[in-house]
């Protein structure tokens, strides 16, 4: 070699080693730095693995407090919640002992002493409150358990955030030996880019040889290639390209209006925006699918895919590219996605979800389907571990952990089937089946399965078991005679099962061996009715049904349910006569019994609405059947009889003493008529008698006087005599508008209410115009309701005044209501109050008053009488009702009237009926300040030592004593009544004085208050307001 040679060798040779030791050098960092990347990727899988742990642990101590909370709340210990803790801490000893191999900095040993103090303490409450130390259990929960579950809580809570921490730095870390990595490969790579540089011109020898290349490729490729320069608009496809679309090299020419008019038209628009998209350098490569038109005129699907070469200034010159026929490729797709809806079908028709389970990341993919089994919609929560344990019930959650676990250990696909619960409460049962998939190193990867939905079937399955169960029942247990009888007409028996003895006394070999025995056993009133059936049911082949009664050996008449079917074979030929015989003596009796319930009242016997309803509609039908008229030989009547004042004897001696008196009452009744008369209870103390085949009313009134004679002698009840009168109401055939049974019911209470109202203890006939009266009742019933109802407009309260007799002033008034009827003008008090009464809307009509009354009284006491009182009646409903003191007091409260300024007017009567209940109403309404006078005395009842009890203000003589004043006896007894009043310490008013010798005889007697005409009727408040600062009494407080 010469000298220029060796010299540009050498110089070769140094410029070549520092280039070439410096790439090496920079693959030797980035080689380095990748491993340091390496092992910092490694140690970050194990804190991201630890964190994974942790928050396993975390879970399950929560499950664990909510067991606790769960025990707080219920304060009780139950053996599956003792079983699902024992699960958990099993699982949570298992998470701790992981996380121990994997923690470095001793958390581990903190967690698990919290851990030991929570659950000792939480096991010292359990053992506190099975004992029933319920109070030592509440307080070593403050004291120990809540204290040691909350410790655990925050060390878990700070181990977590420190976890978080730790997997952000590792992550950091790996990121930064990552990018030194590539920087250093980056400086290799432009040394060795320089290198090139140096060689490219000597790499030119190969272009020809590589374009020879390219070209053979372009014909032996499979893919179609083309090329398209932007600049002139030439286009170059590839023999394969044209093939791809049916035509040859020379058939369709290279341009690109000849691909653009291929292209379907509904797949252009989106190819031209992924060219302008690429042309525009908005995404690195050009890849589109879509459709080409074939030589066929067929259009197929074309995979597209290009690039282009742009110049120094970054402007696109030249794109080329390929077309992949993916024809196949989509039909297999779209045949895999109509396996996959097919599959999606199948799934929700079979209610069957699959799923799959990734082990080591705690994540899990459910189906469709199993979101719907689970009562969600796809998609509505992350499916995980824990989460799918949520709906699991309490009760299976063990074993379902237990399957898990199990299947984690290697132990073979299973199946379990266990309750779910969904969102809404609804609880369903699921079948579940499983398998575990290994890795390479085989250790457990991913859990897959499926669940389905069998709780139909479960149902299902319930109901067959049920209907074994009661066929089980029915033969085993149940005395039931099974048999199975030939088909000839000789009732020839081959089989009968031992119930028979227990039946009717015979044995199985008596019966099978004597073919007539059956038909001698059938009762004579029912053999010829069974024989036509059997002989019927044999010659049609029909299910033998039917009830009947047989005679036992030992003459008990047994009542029996004889079901039969003929059995087939296979070819549907007829074998024998299968059948059953069920004792039903028990259920005919029961029958019975019940069916003399449902038409007798159960306390009496005798019949009831029901049964007597049908009996007077029999008779009735059979009156117009003979044609005869109403009232004549052979007509009906129907008797309605009350008792008078039962009531009082209920409420004074008792239900039991009310029943005891109805069932004499009932026996009397009987004996008042002929055995085929009818007497029934319609209820209470309601009776009525069907009276049948009547000579005429005539007839019908001589039983009404022997029921009224009946009730004469005195009835023992309760260890007492009572004397108790009923009225009668006669209603004969044919009365009311139609001659209908609830026609005739109904006039004969009329009939009865028209006895009651003429004095009780009589009898009255039914006459017309008691419907008539009735109707115009109801009538004013209906307005007196609306008018209630409407506000009470239509009602005003008027006020009579009460003088001084000696001086003829006033001390008070007695508040009045009256009724102006839109209609009918003034009704009288005597008119409407007795029906509010009877209906009960004279507790609202009197509550009105009272509060009015009171009002006004406060307003002209206000005005110019500061001592004027004010009298309110109370009826008798008002009295009995339970609010009667609640409702005086709220008044007085709300009107500011003081108490003693309020009278309260009670009849007699009233006061009487029920003395000792009477005393505590009156004594309560005493209490609260007010005054009470007995209205209408001396036409009751009142017992002397009773009137001393109550707390009584003043007597009202009643106005029939005023009017009759001058006869000298009424004078005696008026004069008596001012004479006990005065020794009880009460004041006396004189009711109805009309006349000037009225209040002089009364005043002479010593009567020192009247209310009358005489003074003023009952006026309006502004008229009442004029009299009284003409006549106002000097005195206050007289009242």
């Amino acid at each position: 070699m010469t000298e220029k040679g060796r010299r540009r060798g050498q110089t070769g040779g140094r410029a070549w080693r520092p280039g070439w030791i410096l790439t090496v050098a920079a693959l030797v960092v980035a080689l380095s730095l990748a491993s340091v990347v390496d092992a910092l990727y490694d140690s970050s899988q194990k804190v991201d693995e630890a964190r994974i742990l942790l928050a396993r642990i975390s879970e399950d101590a929560l499950e664990q407090r909510s067991a606790w909370r769960e025990t707080r709340e219920r304060g009780e210990v139950s053996p599956a919640l003792l079983g699902e803790v024992a699960e958990e801490r099993r699982d949570l000893q298992a998470s701790l002992a992981a996380f121990g191999r994997l923690d470095g900095d001793g958390r581990e040993a903190a967690i698990r002493v919290a851990l030991e103090d929570a659950e000792e303490a939480f096991d010292d409450e359990l053992r506190l409150i099975r004992d029933g130390s319920a109070e030592e259990a509440a307080v070593l929960r403050e004291e120990r358990t809540r204290p040691a579950f909350e410790r655990l809580e925050d060390l878990l809570d700070e181990a977590a955030a420190e976890y978080e921490g730790a997997v952000a730095r590792e992550k950091r870390a790996t990121s930064l030996g990552t990018y030194a990595a590539m920087l250093s490969a980056a400086v290799a790579l432009a040394v060795l880019f320089r290198r090139y540089e140096k060689s490219r011109r000597a790499a030119g020898r190969e272009i020809e040889g590589s374009r020879q290349r390219f070209e053979l490729a372009v014909l032996g490729a499979n893919d179609g290639l083309w090329d398209w320069d932007l600049a002139t608009g030439e286009s170059y496809f590839s023999p394969r390209w044209k093939e791809m679309l049916g035509y040859g090299d020379h058939e369709l020419p290279n341009r690109y209006e000849e691909w653009e008019g291929r292209v379907h038209p509904e797949d252009l628009p989106k190819v031209h925006e992924a060219l302008e998209a690429h042309l525009k350098g908005e995404t690195p490569h050009y890849e589109i699918e879509h459709r080409l038109m074939h030589r066929d005129g067929r259009y197929r699907w074309i995979l597209a895919r290009g690039a282009t070469v742009r110049d120094a200034r970054g402007r696109p010159y030249r794109m080329a590219g390929s077309h992949t026929d993916v024809a196949e490729r989509r039909e297999a797709e779209e045949k895999l996605r109509e396996s996959q809806r097919g599959l999606a079908d199948a799934q929700r028709i079979s209610h069957v979800g699959n799923w799959s389970y990734d082990v080591s990341r705690d994540q899990a993919a459910w189906s469709d389907e199993l979101y719907r089994i689970f009562g969600l919609s796809p998609g509505e929560i992350s499916p995980k571990y824990g989460t799918f344990l949520r709906f699991v019930h309490p009760d299976d959650k063990g074993m379902v952990r237990r399957a898990v676990r199990e299947a984690l250990y290697g132990e073979p696909p299973a199946e379990i089937e266990f309750r779910v619960e969904r969102p809404g409460g609804e609880g369903r049962t699921v079948r579940a089946r499983y398998e575990l998939v290994r890795g390479e190193g085989g250790a457990p990867e991913r859990m897959v399965g499926t669940v389905q939905d069998v709780t139909e079937h479960k149902e299902a399955e319930e109901r067959i078991r049920e209907a074994e169960a009661r066929y089980r029942t029915l033969i085993e247990q149940i005395p039931v005679v099974t048999y199975v009888q030939e088909l000839d007409h000789n009732n020839a028996t081959g089989y009968i099962s031992p119930q028979l003895h227990d039946l009717v006394g015979y044995t199985t070999e008596e019966y099978t061996s004597d073919p007539e025995l059956w038909i001698r056993l059938l009762h004579p009133e029912d053999r010829e009715r069974v024989l036509a059936e059997d002989n019927r049911t044999d010659e049609t082949g029909e299910p033998f049904r039917m009830e009947y009664r047989m005679v036992s050996r030992n003459g008990r008449v047994v009542w029996v349910r004889d079901e039969a079917v003929i059995v087939r074979d296979e070819d549907g030929e007829p074998l024998h006569w299968r059948g059953v015989i069920l004792d039903i003596t028990e259920s005919k009796t029961l029958e019975n019994r019940l069916a003399h319930q449902a038409f007798h009242d159960p306390l009496t016997g005798l019949p009831n609405r029901a049964l007597f309803a049908d009996r007077l509609a029999h008779a009735l039908a059979r009156l117009e059947r003979r044609g005869e008229a109403p009232g004549a030989k052979g007509s009906v009547a129907v008797l309605m009889v009350d008792l008078d004042n039962f009531k009082v004897i209920n409420d004074s001696l008792g239900h039991d003493a009310g029943d005891e008196l109805l069932v004499e009452v009932a026996d009397r009744l009987r004996g008042c008529v002929r055995p085929a008369d009818t007497v029934a209870r319609l209820g209470g103390d309601e009776f009525t008698l069907l009276l049948e085949d009547l000579s005429g009313v005539g007839e019908a009134a001589l039983v009404a006087k022997r029921i009224l004679a009946a009730f004469v002698p005195p009835f023992a009840v309760g260890g007492q005599e009572i004397f108790v009168t009923t009225s009668v109401g006669i209603a004969p055939g044919g009365s009311g508008p139609s001659g209908e049974p609830e026609d005739l019911l109904r006039s004969a209470d009329l009939a009865m209410y028209g006895a009651k109202r003429s004095g009780k203890a009589k009898y009255e006939i039914f006459d017309p115009s008691m419907g008539a009266e009735a109707h115009a009742r109801l009538g004013l019933e209906n307005d007196l309701r609306r008018a209630v109802g409407n506000g009470g407009a239509e009602f005003r309260v008027f006020y009579q005044p009460k003088v001084l007799l000696e001086t003829g002033e006033i001390f008070g008034f007695e508040a009045l209501l009256r009724w102006r009827h839109p209609e009918r003008g003034v009704v009288g008090p005597d008119e409407f109050i007795p029906l509010a009464e009877e209906t009960g809307l004279i507790v609202d009509l009197g509550r009105r008053v009272l509060r009015e009354a009171c009002r006004q009284a406060k307003t002209w006491q206000g005005e110019a009488a500061p001592g004027l009182v004010v009298g309110v009646n109370l009826s008798a409903r008002q009295f009995q009702d339970p609010n009667l003191v609640g409702d005086v007091s709220a008044v007085l409260a709300e009107t500011g009237l003081a108490p003693d300024s309020l009278v309260l007017e009670i009849t007699e009567s009233v006061v009487m009926d029920d003395a000792p209940v009477a005393a505590g109403t009156l004594a309560a309404l005493k209490d609260l300040g007010l005054r009470i006078a007995v209205d209408d005395f001396g036409t009751g009842y009142s017992s002397l030592s009773y009137l001393k009890r109550f707390p009584v203000d003043y007597l009202k003589i009643d106005r029939s004593f005023v009017d009759r004043i001058e006869d000298s006896d009424v004078e005696a007894i008026v004069s008596a009544m001012i004479d006990l009043a005065a020794a009880l310490g009460l004041r006396v008013i004189a009711e109805g004085v009309e006349e000037e010798g009225q209040r002089s005889r009364l005043e002479t007697l010593g009567c020192e208050l009247a209310q009358g005409f005489l003074f003023s009727k009952p006026l309006p408040a502004l008229d009442a307001a004029r009299l009284l600062r003409m006549r106002l009494a000097p005195r206050p407080g007289i009242g």
